[in-house]
């Protein structure tokens, strides 16, 4: 988040980028009410953000952000269908998201 953060990403893309992994954090915090589906559904959010607007992914790629998203996203997709249990889910998650 503060590779995001210390980027110079346009205002609106930053903000767009903070909330969606926000969102991700408490899908992460509530893995054990909601299971994995409120993970997936974030990491969709996230990926799709940046499939619908190329200019992100062009100003993620002048960054250096856009492989560190890849390599995220792969890793969220690869936790996810091992079907680690709800705790080390979470703390994979979270390691993940504070690279």
């Amino acid at each position: 988040m503060n590779e995001v953060t210390d980027t110079g990403l346009d205002a609106g893309l930053r903000l767009l980028l903070l909330a969606h992994l926000r969102k991700m954090l408490e899908a992460v915090q509530l893995v054990r009410v909601g299971g994995r589906a409120l993970i997936e559904e974030q990491l969709d959010v996230i990926v799709g953000t940046v499939i619908r607007r190329p200019e992100a992914a062009e100003t993620l790629k002048r960054t250096g952000l856009f492989d560190k998203l890849r390599t995220w996203v792969d890793t969220m997709n690869g936790l996810l269908s091992v079907g680690t249990g709800a705790t080390q889910l979470g703390q994979a998650v979270m390691r993940a998201i504070e690279m």
